[in-house]
């Protein structure tokens, strides 16, 4: 299945309004550089291929033109299957490496002698469903308040959810104006 990076303005725009702003951000208005898109971007969820069920992948897309390092620990890849109603039991894939200025970073199954034709840079155990899921792209910050107290916070950067039954893919893109990479 291939997912193209394309604003769903009416998604976008109910989102960016259902989304909590920090303490004080009702106040400071995004800077005029704040990207339209968040900077990393699921493209492509494969569940299975033509030679293999598990051959799986997860497809990255870095869209700035800086390089997202991800030695921080800061970037997950969350993964669900269809029937969750919550992220509690999500399988956490932590991303190693980095991912170029305009570039895609793939996340692929660790299945023996599954390989990916540009390597994979994390992987993840098999198990995507063709029926659905539920994969999200999450960034962990750390947010000052006015005292100087410090509040870890992991913003949903992308999500994207599937499902064979309804042919209807969600895709939910989260504000993240004020947040630096």
């Amino acid at each position: 299945m291939k997912i193209r990076p394309v604003v769903f303005s009416i998604l976008y725009a109910a989102t960016l309004a259902l989304a909590p702003l920090p303490a004080g951000a009702e106040d400071d208005p995004a800077p005029p550089s704040a990207p339209l898109l968040a900077p990393l971007l699921i493209t492509e969820v494969q569940t299975r291929s033509l030679g293999s069920a598990y051959e799986e992948f997860v497809e990255l897309h870095n869209t700035t033109d800086q390089i997202i390092d991800f030695s921080s620990g800061r970037w997950q890849l969350e993964i669900t299957a269809r029937a969750a109603s919550s992220w509690d039991d999500a399988a956490v894939v932590a991303l190693s490496g980095m991912v170029l200025p305009d570039s895609t970073y793939v996340v692929g199954s660790k299945r023996a002698g599954v390989t990916y034709p540009d390597g994979a840079g994390s992987f993840f155990d098999a198990g995507l469903s063709d029926d659905g899921g539920h994969i999200r792209l999450t960034y962990s910050a750390l947010l000052h308040d006015e005292e100087g107290e410090c509040t870890p916070v992991r913003f949903v950067v992308d999500q994207v959810e599937w499902s064979r039954k309804t042919t209807v893919l969600l895709r939910t893109r989260l504000s993240m104006a004020g947040v630096s990479f």
